[in-house]
């Protein structure tokens, strides 16, 4: 049967979007119980009695145990099947959940709530892994775009429903709980994954070409595709760790950027902007719709207007965030005022918008056998700019006694990074392919 087509392209087939639809549910799980800091830290910090200081190092634990295993947990995807890390990684961040909920001490949430970033960490390469060898060539960044905005709908879940579960007589620790038993049932409705559950065989043409299993298939594009970018990375025979450096680097700088505007924008629009917490609050929400709809539409343009070429994709998102940072850094009031709802939707947009598309590059990169690994480098570099970037932005607020050297420093970085992906696919495009390489 054929695809459906709209304006001469065709639609993602039912099993690519069961496909996203499933890696979506895994990120939304995992996205859940990393939340649930932020949905209960009041309730926690009333209950122990620790200072705003301690309060902070709550809130890091998850992502330095994310950024601690992210680097090794891409090895243990690339060599398992897919249900077996299912299973642990989901059944590891129930009983991590209640080690935190069961003790009522601040040391062991602070555990807890490592451990549980530990365990997540595999998730984000094993779906990086089954969204690679599983979708259709032509539709990749679509599936890995749908599955991305798994996260920002986890957490809204958990900031929607733990607060009113631990005020209606549970508690913080009964919250826990019941999100330690959810993503435990979760689990185990999510064990059985898509067909290629088990670890594929890396085979010669799969880091050049960045398709899973063989080889490329430029018949899913006509003419040009994006694969002449990563055919090159094979034929200068460098280690994987070289090919992916550029992406590693730019995943931790806007890693700084995105973690810097999700911390602040509120603050920004109560303080600097004036707006009452609820409208700012109401504000940073269209925020984070913006980034959920840019999370597809950049995967989605990164396969149909950019043609598989994903540093296209990339360096358009990197950049319209960079230029609306600086614009929040100088805008005046009155345009804040008038079209301030708006700039947030398209703010959000764009700084959100490259999440799935720079592991898809890194994946393809990469390759079958690999990509987990590949996921797993590319998810520890963005959870340690995560961890920096607002500390910085927060210290340049204070030292600077306002906001728009912040904006103006991270919008800065933000372009930076965008010229340094155009720079590295001019570069790769360069390059001929290796001799090697038959799958032409």
């Amino acid at each position: 049967m054929g695809r459906f087509r709209v304006g001469g392209h065709a639609l993602p087939s039912w099993p690519t979007c069961r496909l996203a639809g499933y890696l979506a549910a895994l990120m939304m799980v995992q996205a859940m119980a990393m939340q649930t800091y932020g949905a209960l830290a009041p309730f926690i910090r009333t209950d122990l009695g620790v200072s705003a200081s301690t309060m902070g190092l709550v809130a890091a634990a998850p992502y330095v145990g994310t950024a601690a295993a992210a680097f090794v947990s891409g090895g243990w995807v690339d060599r398992h099947h897919a249900r077996t890390t299912v299973l642990l990684t989901g059944l590891g961040i129930a009983a991590s959940l209640l080690i935190a909920a069961g003790f009522s001490t601040v040391t062991t949430v602070i555990l807890g709530l490592a451990l549980a970033g530990v365990s997540r960490s595999a998730i984000p390469p094993l779906s990086d892994r089954l969204g690679y060898e599983g979708a259709p060539l032509a539709d990749r960044g679509f599936v890995f775009g749908v599955k991305q905005t798994g996260t920002p709908i986890g957490s809204a879940l958990a900031a929607m429903t733990l607060p009113p579960l631990a005020s209606a007589g549970l508690g913080w620790q009964g919250a826990l709980a019941t999100t330690a038993a959810v993503v435990a049932g979760a689990t185990v409705a999510l064990r059985h994954g898509p067909d290629s559950a088990a670890p594929a065989r890396r085979t010669v043409h799969d880091g050049a070409a960045g398709v899973a299993r063989g080889g490329p298939d430029d018949d899913q594009w006509a003419g040009d595709t994006g694969t002449e970018d990563v055919r090159a990375a094979v034929a200068t025979k460098l280690p994987l760790v070289r090919q992916l450096a550029t992406l590693i680097a730019i995943s931790a700088a806007l890693g700084v950027f995105m973690s810097s505007a999700m911390t602040f924008l509120t603050l920004y629009l109560v303080d600097d902007r004036g707006l009452a917490p609820v409208e700012a609050a109401r504000w940073f929400a269209l925020f984070g719709l913006g980034g959920g709809v840019g999370r597809i539409a950049c995967g989605w343009l990164s396969d149909r207007a950019f043609r598989g070429h994903r540093g296209l994709a990339l360096a358009t998102s990197a950049a319209g965030g960079g230029m609306i940072a600086i614009m929040l850094g100088v805008a005046a009031d009155p345009l804040i005022a008038t079209t301030g709802a708006l700039t947030m939707l398209i703010f959000g947009f764009f700084a959100q918008g490259w999440v799935g598309v720079i592991r898809l590059w890194g994946t393809e990169l990469a390759g079958s056998g690999r990509s987990g690994r590949a996921g797993g480098l590319l998810l520890g570099s963005m959870m340690l700019g995560s961890l920096t970037g607002p500390p910085v932005f927060g210290w340049l607020v204070d030292t600077a006694g306002g906001y728009s050297t912040s904006w103006t420093v991270m919008g800065t970085l933000a372009l930076a990074a965008s010229a340094a992906v155009l720079v590295a696919q001019h570069r790769q495009r360069r390059r001929p392919p290796s001799d090697h390489d038959t799958s032409r």
